[in-house]
């Protein structure tokens, strides 16, 4: 599969607790909730969405990647709420080297929870078995304890540090790289 194919398609996964699925108009009141908390961007890329325009804006420039087939993220709508309550981008996909990039943001009344573990889960397991990928990274800000964590959790090794890898808020950021091979969590989940 090709990763423009993938991010057209982007298909919908079920968890427990949680739907990973595409970004609707209707989520931008959600997402904005947890977009606009300074807690919750600290160690992203990007900053709070400044008001809700800004949200609407955004998400009408990710439905239209959806259509081309861009670079995309899942909306994490949690199943009894029915509300978006976070994100997981797969980025960075290359189908030659089978490997991808992985990144998340949840709200903050939903932190400590075990959603993001839960689908990073589901997620690792359709990378590796649908996609058929060999390899999965994530690159943590090296003070973002709670995402190196739970990248942990889901059994993602660590690999080094990135010293000064990239600017960001104002200054130049040590990223700690972590990654989980095919091998990997095939023996971690026989291991379950």
């Amino acid at each position: 599969m090709h990763s423009i194919d993938f991010y057209k398609n982007l298909p919908r996964l079920e968890t427990e607790r949680l739907i990973l699925r595409r970004y609707t108009l209707e989520d931008v009141n959600d997402y904005f909730d947890f977009a606009s908390d300074v807690e919750v961007t600290k160690f992203l890329r990007w900053g709070p969405h400044p008001n809700k325009e800004y949200t609407l804006e955004y998400f009408k420039d990710v439905i239209e990647e959806y259509s081309t087939g861009k670079d995309s993220p899942w909306g994490l709508e949690h199943k009894t709420g029915k509300k978006l309550i976070g994100s997981i981008h797969i980025m960075q996909l290359d189908t030659y080297h089978k490997k991808a990039q992985i990144g998340f943001v949840i709200n903050r009344e939903y932190w400590h929870r075990g959603y993001i573990t839960e689908a990073l889960n589901k997620v690792f397991e359709y990378c590796f078995s649908t996609l058929q990928l060999n390899r999965i990274e994530a690159l943590c800000i090296a003070e973002n304890h709670v995402a190196i964590r739970v990248v942990e959790k889901v059994g993602m090794k660590f690999e080094g540090l990135l010293r000064q890898y990239a600017y960001q808020k104002g200054g130049f950021k040590d990223f700690k790289m972590f990654s989980v091979l095919r091998s990997d969590y095939e023996a971690w989940y026989n291991c379950k």
